[in-house]
């Protein structure tokens, strides 16, 4: 019983290992991510009406009861030559970029969910690449 227990695990790592993970796979945290992925965007968001730093995910929870007027979000490990954010959300006023960081200003009243798509050309090898983070 026992030695077919260890072929059983032997066998489910080896099909783990081998495992294809489909095109549009998208790790949920940042500790998934390879080392050598070249969408690894590390980084934060800060917003005026609660302390502290929040790490970057691929969906992020704005914390606290108190509605933000404006959200920073920064990029602290860029890995990209050039930085293009693009920002959509019905509550969203407007917003301002500096390379690897965005701020996000509210409009009064309006909702405070949004998708901020960061694009840029890699610094390594120039392919153009695609990051959207969500915020709820």
């Amino acid at each position: 019983m026992k030695r077919y227990f260890i072929l059983l695990a032997m066998l489910f790592i080896a099909v783990a290992s081998y495992a294809e993970k489909p095109a549009n796979y998208v790790e949920a945290t940042q500790e998934a991510y390879s080392a050598s992925d070249p969408l690894m965007l590390e980084g934060y968001f800060t917003g005026d009406t609660f302390s502290g730093q929040i790490e970057l995910m691929t969906g992020n929870s704005i914390p606290g009861s108190n509605d933000p007027k404006r959200i920073t979000i920064v990029v602290t490990n860029p890995v990209l030559s050039s930085y293009h954010w693009e920002i959509s959300g019905s509550g969203v006023s407007r917003f301002v970029t500096d390379a690897h960081l965005c701020e996000v200003y509210f409009r009064t009243g309006g909702g405070r969910s949004f998708t901020a798509t960061l694009s840029g050309p890699l610094a390594s090898t120039g392919q153009q690449v695609t990051k959207v983070f969500g915020f709820y």
